[in-house]
């Protein structure tokens, strides 16, 4: 019953609603604007983000305020919802092109993302140069092999230039495919591969952007209406999980054949607990019959 969305901003929007994967709305039932976001780099590594931090300002109906960052593994739990940081991208509108041959701006989505679903991240790509994916940790990156400024192997029906790049992406510092975008088939990746989570858009030749500050925020937002159901069906599973490791279920049956007393069981288990029901059902019978014979 939980639900799960979206929502983009870059400085100074606000917005009161989330998008949802299913592309429709929700309301927040409050206003979050996006004072500023900051983007830290490494170092040595100026295409590896450190770290993302959204600073925000909730607006409640009452007309209350205040201020929060929201940061990785830092989220806001404000009205029910959980609102976490979940990646970033460059702005269309700061997002500049020259002729320059030596960088690709190339987006990175998720295989079956829905429409309107904003990409994991934008690198401006240049040659010799890894761009880790935010959200992987250390595990994935990307590289750029090749740069066609017009790929032969497959040409435009228009006859315009077909801008294409080939990437490899790299799983523990190990190439685990290579795949190339190209600009007009947005779609298209070559080879496609099945097992690659990962959709590449290659969106046009650019400018060198490594002192590029302008980025939007991408928050996740999580609002779980099954936490009830949730505990409830973990009590279950124990009271499961009791039955079946400490409570061993065990029948008998007694059959009287002509005087003569047949006993059989069966049990799950140790049979012990088996064998100690039965000796007492023995004794009982014989307590009875003792008894029997005594009033008689």
């Amino acid at each position: 019953t939980g639900q799960r969305g979206y929502i983009v901003l870059e400085n100074g929007q606000s917005t009161s609603e989330v998008t949802l994967y299913e592309e429709n709305t929700i309301p927040l039932g409050f206003e979050l604007k996006l004072d500023e976001f900051q983007v830290e780099f490494y170092e040595n590594y100026k295409n590896r983000p450190k770290s993302y931090t959204s600073f925000v300002t909730v607006k409640n109906p009452d007309e209350t305020v205040f201020d929060v960052d929201i940061r990785v593994n830092h989220p806001l739990m404000h009205n029910g919802f959980t609102i976490y940081q979940s990646s970033y991208g460059i702005p269309e509108w700061a997002q500049s092109y020259s002729a320059a041959d030596d960088t690709a701006l190339v987006e990175v989505t998720l295989t079956g993302a829905p429409d309107g679903m904003p990409p994991i991240a934008t690198f401006g790509m240049v040659m010799g140069e890894y761009y880790f994916i935010p959200g992987f940790g250390d595990s994935i990156k990307i590289g750029l092999a090749e740069f066609h400024r017009d790929f032969e192997q497959i040409k435009s029906v228009s006859g315009e230039l077909n801008p294409a790049v080939k990437i490899n992406v790299v799983v523990h510092n190990k190439i685990r495919w290579r795949v190339y975008a190209f600009k007009n088939f947005p779609g298209m990746n070559m080879p496609m591969s099945r097992d690659l989570e990962f959709l590449f858009v290659m969106k046009d030749i650019k400018e060198d952007r490594s002192d590029t500050k302008e980025y939007y925020t991408v928050l996740g937002v999580v609002k779980d209406k099954g936490t009830l159901p949730m505990w409830i069906a973990a009590f279950m599973i124990m009271v499961g999980l009791t039955f079946t490791f400490y409570i061993r279920p065990k029948r008998i049956w007694v059959y009287d054949d002509n005087g003569k007393i047949l006993i059989g069981g069966i049990t799950k288990g140790d049979p012990d607990p088996l064998r100690k029901l039965i000796n007492k059902t023995i004794k009982n019978i014989q307590s009875g019959e003792k008894k029997k014979e005594m009033n008689e």
